[in-house]
């Protein structure tokens, strides 16, 4: 464990020493010495859970959400949204709340299916939505009056822009791998072919620079940030190589299904970093 994780983790560790202190005091006159040890152990679990819960892990799934309304821009509550992953076939189903609102989290990626019905008015179906690691897509529907028979259908073929995130930075899919020479077969190497992401040599300052056999470990300056201050996720796990910056763990590159590189903005979930976040998917 390096520094900054213990620095981040003393809080916690006083302030779990402080709640069994409490306890002690004030139950240990009315429980026998192997209750109390029972219900110390308890306390400690339910706060170290709950605290903890800030620490959690990047995301490595994506969110579908929106709005259904009718032509007039009323929202129509009640409607069934089923949604399709094209690959595997799962079909999941929600109902819009009383304000036409429906969300679908935790998505793995992939290709999505939405279908919007409701008696009295014809079905909605898009198609095509791409979900990308840590993605947020908004897509509405409108509901026309008419037998549930008649279908209105939307095909999404342009890129698709995200009005959920303020994040700026870019997924590299498995094409872009397969298409790029790399020389030492390190999905690393892309990184720096992002605007505004220059490597860094730590050997201009009399020092070793973070290494990871022989492949580049991703020392990099982001947006004019350090490159400690990077943060590095596969799989929604923190794999950053806390001394000099970089990870220590990179994936053999064809098990890698993408990454995406954030470059400024990032989410709250990102919050233990102040520069660039990687978050990879295999």
């Amino acid at each position: 464990m390096n520094a900054v994780h213990r620095t981040s983790l003393q809080p916690l560790r006083n302030l779990l020493l402080g709640v069994t202190s409490s306890i002690k005091g004030e139950a240990r006159a009315g429980l026998s010495r192997g209750q109390f040890n029972s219900w110390a152990r308890l306390a400690m679990l339910v706060i170290f859970l709950g605290i903890t819960a800030k620490f959690a892990l990047a995301a490595d799934t994506g969110t579908i959400s929106g709005t259904v309304s009718d032509p007039q821009g009323s929202v129509v509550p009640g409607v069934t949204v089923q949604l399709t992953a094209v690959e595997t076939g799962v079909i999941q189903n929600v109902e819009t709340d009383g304000a036409g609102f429906y969300r679908f989290p935790a998505l793995p990626l992939g290709h999505y299916d939405i279908t919007f019905s409701k008696a009295g008015f014809e079905k909605f179906e898009t198609k095509g939505l791409l979900i990308d690691v840590d993605s947020a897509l908004h897509a509405d529907a409108t509901l026309k009056v008419g037998s549930t028979s008649e279908q209105v259908t939307v095909t999404t073929t342009e890129a698709q822009v995200e009005t959920e995130s303020a994040q700026i930075g870019q997924v590299i899919g498995g094409k872009e791998m397969e298409d790029i020479p790399l020389d030492g077969r390190a999905y690393t190497d892309l990184l720096a072919l992002q605007p505004g992401v220059v490597p860094f040599n730590a050997s201009l300052f009399g020092v070793i620079g973070p290494q990871n056999g022989t492949l580049n470990a991703g020392a990099l300056d982001i947006s004019g940030g350090q490159e400690t201050h990077n943060g590095y996720m596969v799989n929604g796990a923190n794999v950053v190589e806390g001394y000099e910056g970089g990870t220590f763990l990179i994936p053999v590159l064809d098990s890698i299904a993408e990454f995406r590189i954030i470059t400024a903005d990032a989410n709250a979930e990102y919050g233990n970093y102040s520069g660039g976040l990687v978050n990879v998917v295999t």
